[in-house]
């Protein structure tokens, strides 16, 4: 257990959430995943809940794991001081300016693109888009 000296919210309810898949027909994989909410049982009802879970892993998806894959993060070497959190900060802008122009489906696409007219991808830094 983590001690911590700022109190706890009070424990209101707690979500199981299962799942599974046949990774191989004759091995069936189950999951089990647990929650603890502090939300009223009016704000957490199980719908409620699944919306939270899937939102937490849409941030995942959509963020993290391109990081990861586009950026091969995992990879840097970078892990003390500012840097991290600096490459963070600049890969999510470039993720973002990608995203908002909508010209590319995936991030390779417009890794390729930028790192060979390098002048257009300044222009995307500089000009907002309208």
């Amino acid at each position: 257990m983590i001690a911590s000296t700022t109190p706890s919210p009070p424990c209101r309810g707690v979500a199981r959430r299962s799942a599974s898949c046949a990774a191989a027909p004759s091995s069936p994989a189950a999951e089990a995943a647990y929650g603890v909410t502090s939300l009223p049982s009016d704000r957490a009802g199980p719908s409620e809940i699944l919306a939270l879970n899937r939102g937490h892993w849409e941030i995942e998806n959509r963020v993290h794991h391109v990081r990861d894959v586009a950026y091969d993060e995992d990879r840097l070497r970078v892990r003390t001081g500012r840097m991290p959190r600096n490459l963070a900060c600049l890969s999510n802008a470039a993720i973002s300016i990608v995203r908002m122009r909508g010209v590319f489906r995936h991030q390779p696409q417009a890794h390729r693109h930028y790192a060979a007219r390098q002048a257009d991808a300044l222009r995307e830094v500089l000009q907002p888009t309208p």
